[in-house]
């Protein structure tokens, strides 16, 4: 059986990294979600985490999980 080659996409997705904030990266975090997010807030409802994914150490997207407020 041929073994399928990888995508270019499937390449770069490798390359994702996603990790937890760290408390210093939190002002950094909320002004970009301030500025990007639709609602423009970075407040959150209840006990929440924050995470980034990475690609060299670049900061390519913001994540959030939220409780119940």
């Amino acid at each position: 059986m041929a073994k399928c080659q990888p995508t270019p996409e499937k390449r770069w997705l490798d390359q994702v990294r996603v990790r937890l904030i760290d408390d210093e990266e939190r002002a950094r975090f909320d002004e970009l979600l301030q500025k990007e997010h639709y609602l423009h807030s970075a407040r959150l409802g209840g006990p929440s985490l924050r995470y980034v994914a990475e690609v060299e150490g670049q900061w390519v997207a913001l994540i959030t999980f939220s409780g119940p407020a």
